[in-house]
């Protein structure tokens, strides 16, 4: 019987590590950041020329979800956290929203393997 791969590529994601800071010269040095790879699936999201609302009300014109057993880091201004970063088909994305996947069972044999899935947002289409 064939077997189906859900996660079937590898793909790296920069995470910020340190808030960035305004030196004396009054100019911008981003944070340090740490490139991860991670094994994912990626599916189209929302690919367009209209701009669309996302679940939680962000705007964008374009995005990907990405599904992995490997934890990820959304965007969140309340803690001024910066969100994963992974480039996909020559452009940029950040990642969003996020949602966690806990394994679903049936007669105590899991159907769905944990994993998150990551909103994706293309930066310069925000």
């Amino acid at each position: 019987m064939a077997e189906m791969k859900l996660f079937n590529r590898t793909e790296t994601i920069v995470r910020t590590t340190s808030k960035g800071y305004i030196d004396d010269d009054e100019n911008f040095v981003a944070g340090d950041t740490l490139n991860i790879p991670i094994i994912c699936s990626i599916q189209p999201y929302r690919e367009g020329k209209n701009s669309f609302n996302s679940p939680t009300g962000y705007r964008s014109i374009d995005a990907i979800k990405v599904y992995t057993p490997s934890d990820l880091v959304a965007y969140d201004e309340i803690t001024q956290t910066a969100g994963d970063q992974l480039e996909y088909k020559g452009n940029s994305y950040f990642c969003k929203d996020l949602e966690r996947w806990d394994g679903q069972t049936y007669s105590a044999t899991s159907l769905i393997p944990i994993h998150n899935l990551g909103y994706f947002y293309r930066k310069d289409k925000v």
